[in-house]
């Protein structure tokens, strides 16, 4: 296993991907696919896997974004725009690199959030995200870039993990519930 830490640490993404998916299955499913795909990725370091990495991250920002616009404009245009974006996304899977994935998956989110609970709710999901940014890329630039195999950027990498599966169980709450 290439990175353990931040291999085993996905294992959150399935586990808020399993309890929300009787609520939004589509989300729960995204969230488990992320979690495999991001595992994969981390686990052999291949560029199959860092697709499928990418693919996850696309396809839980489109089930939110999807949510989102289900609540603001219906569920029947809502989920075709999302799955139009998932498809735009898609498409640019090998040319976007992490830090313009995470501006997708954020930006969205955030403005989706803002709109359906208060100013403190997007406080909690953006702090988590924003501090397991911090994490990540403090081991991206000290400790080798994010490909690396030093045990400081795993533990820093698998934070982020740790820390955008519960800003993203947090962020279903706030939604779905």
């Amino acid at each position: 296993m290439k990175q353990p830490f931040a291999t085993l640490t996905n294992l959150i993404y399935v586990a808020v991907g399993i309890y929300w998916f009787s609520y939004a299955p589509v989300l729960g499913l995204a969230l488990i696919a992320l979690g495999i795909g991001s595992g994969w990725y981390h686990g052999t370091g291949n560029e199959i896997g860092l697709m499928a990495d990418r693919i996850g991250m696309y396809l839980v920002t489109s089930a939110f974004l999807g949510i989102i616009l289900a609540k603001l404009i219906g569920p029947d245009i809502g989920y075709a725009m999302a799955l139009a974006v998932f498809v735009g996304l898609g498409t640019g899977v090998q040319d976007l690199n992490s830090r313009h994935a995470l501006v997708v998956m954020a930006l969205p989110l955030l403005v989706g959030l803002y709109a359906f609970v208060s100013l403190a709710a997007v406080g909690q999901v953006l702090g988590l995200i924003l501090l397991g940014l911090i994490l990540r890329d403090i081991g991206d630039k000290r400790y080798g870039g994010p490909y690396s195999h030093d045990w400081r950027h795993n533990v820093l990498h698998g934070t982020w993990h740790l820390l955008t599966g519960t800003a993203f169980w947090l962020l279903a709450r706030y939604l779905l519930v």
